[in-house]
């Protein structure tokens, strides 16, 4: 007969998970992120993070709100239609109104819309949203970049490279794709966008802004395949603090943009 030797609940118990871990294994590693990238989304010093994705800190009270918000894949449909209503909270740091705001374009389904209502020109992050691509045109004569929109009514943006200054009675008139001016950093392209207007939905899903809307953009090439686009939000009048967001785009091979015409498609 075999002996059963009886286990004892210390020799049982498992060490806690380091929180550092489950943002490196759930939030860094799939996403293909860099501990820089964390940096930018959650504002928190780059020594700080390193030591806590080497498990030589610990969360604190402080930090964890930004860690949570910073890694939350917040389940929704491509039109930007959350799956649940009750992780408003967790997309963006929302002022009270604008909270309220997007709460009720959600509860209504993103009816009101502007895009798709008024054809208005998918500004900021959104063009980057759009289920029919983008393409990018660099006119290197006039150091100017286009970018060219798939859906909307084919619209473009131009990024100025040319070291231009703003002017000062810019945000005086603002427009749907602000005034991007750019510079690159290596292999990286580094958008600076304000003055924007506020007659369209900067993103889907209906996230509110103001004519206080600061983009600041990072769009890179990491592989053949790959463009990946990051975005720090900032507008202090909607949001309680900046924050940070970013996907990758997939490059599709032998295609052009497809014919598509806002007046066309609307229901």
């Amino acid at each position: 007969m075999t002996a059963i030797h009886p286990v004892s609940i210390a020799q049982m118990k498992r060490s806690p998970t380091h929180p550092g871990e489950i943002l490196l294994e759930e939030f860094i590693k799939p996403k293909n992120l860099t501990q820089m990238d964390v940096t930018r989304a959650t504002g928190m010093a780059t020594n700080r993070v390193n030591e806590l994705v080497n498990r030589k800190r610990g969360i604190t009270p402080e930090t964890a709100p930004l860690v949570v918000q910073a890694g939350a894949n917040v389940p929704m449909d491509g039109d930007g239609l959350l799956r649940n209503i009750a992780d408003i909270d967790k997309v963006a740091p929302l002022q009270p109104w604008a909270r309220s705001l997007y709460e009720f374009r959600q509860r209504n389904f993103l009816k009101d819309d502007p895009l798709f209502r008024f054809c208005m020109p998918p500004g900021g992050p959104r063009q980057f949203q759009l289920p029919y691509g983008i393409q990018f045109v660099e006119d290197r004569e006039n150091q100017r970049i286009f970018v060219l929109i798939g859906s909307g009514n084919h619209n473009w943006r131009l990024i100025y490279t040319d070291g231009r200054a703003r002017k000062e009675d810019d945000k005086d008139f603002p427009i749907y794709y602000g005034r991007p001016l750019a510079r690159w950093e290596g292999d990286t392209l580094l958008v600076d966008t304000r003055d924007f207007n506020e007659r369209f939905w900067f993103t889907n899903g209906g996230l509110p802004h103001t004519d206080q809307l600061h983009l600041t953009e990072r769009i890179s090439r990491p592989d053949f395949n790959t463009l990946k686009y990051e975005v720090t939000i900032d507008d202090p009048a909607t949001y309680t603090k900046p924050w940070f967001s970013s996907w990758n785009l997939q490059w599709v091979a032998g295609e052009e943009l497809p014919p598509y015409y806002c007046q066309d498609n609307r229901p």
